[in-house]
C-alpha cells in the first residue's frame, strides 16, 4: 500500500492514529456528501439524535446503513482503506467493524459524545459538520458479547458468534487480505 509510508505505520503504532492525505479520491469521497444527506433524511432505526429541544438545530449520529447507500459501499469496499487499515496494523486481514456518520447542525449546543472539536479547534463556522467514519478491525481481535447494549448494536450476532470466537460473520465482512 503505497499511500502508508513505513514512518505512518510507525506513527499509528505510537499515538493510536495518523492522518493520511489523499487517501480517498474525489470520485470516492464526493459522493459521501450525498449519501450523509440521503441518511439524514431517511434516518435507520439505530440512528441517536443528541441534541436537546432548545438547540437552534440539531446533532445526529447514524449506523451502519452501507446496505442503503451505494456511496458509503463505494467508500468501504472500493477504496485502499482496508489495505491501508492493514499496512498501518501489520494485519494480515481487515474486516469492516462498522461505518459511522455524525453531523452537527450550526447552532446545536450538544456535544457530541465522548469528544468536542470545537473546545481546541481555532475556528468557527455555518456549514454543517459532517462525517464519515469507518473503523476496522485486524488480526487478534475477537467476538467479545456485552452484558450491555453496545452501540452500535449489532442484533443476532451474539447468538451466531460464542465469545472468544474469529470474526468472521457478513455483519464483519472482509475488506482486505494481505497476499502470502
Amino acid at each position: 500500500m503505497s499511500a502508508v509510508a513505513p514512518e505512518l505505520a510507525a506513527a499509528f503504532e505510537r499515538s493510536g492514529a495518523v492522518c493520511i492525505r489523499g487517501l480517498l479520491t474525489p470520485a470516492v469521497a464526493a459522493p459521501l456528501r450525498e449519501g450523509i444527506d440521503f441518511d439524514l433524511a431517511h434516518p435507520s432505526p439505530r440512528a441517536e439524535v443528541a441534541s436537546r429541544a432548545e438547540d437552534l438545530d440539531f446533532s445526529i449520529e447514524d449506523f451502519c446503513n452501507r446496505q442503503g447507500s451505494s456511496a458509503y459501499r463505494r467508500a468501504i469496499f472500493a477504496s485502499c482503506c482496508g489495505a491501508a487499515a492493514g499496512a498501518l496494523t501489520g494485519s494480515w486481514q481487515v474486516r469492516l467493524y462498522h461505518e459511522h456518520m455524525p453531523t452537527k447542525e450550526p447552532g446545536t449546543r450538544q456535544c457530541i459524545p465522548w469528544h468536542q472539536d470545537q473546545r481546541y479547534y481555532s475556528v468557527d463556522g455555518d456549514c454543517r459538520r459532517r462525517a464519515f467514519s469507518v473503523r476496522f478491525i485486524g488480526d487478534g481481535v475477537h467476538h467479545a458479547p456485552r452484558a450491555w447494549a453496545t452501540s452500535p448494536e449489532f442484533p443476532g450476532l451474539a447468538q451466531r458468534l460464542a465469545a472468544g470466537a474469529s470474526i468472521d460473520d457478513p455483519l464483519r465482512p472482509l475488506l482486505w487480505e494481505r497476499a502470502p
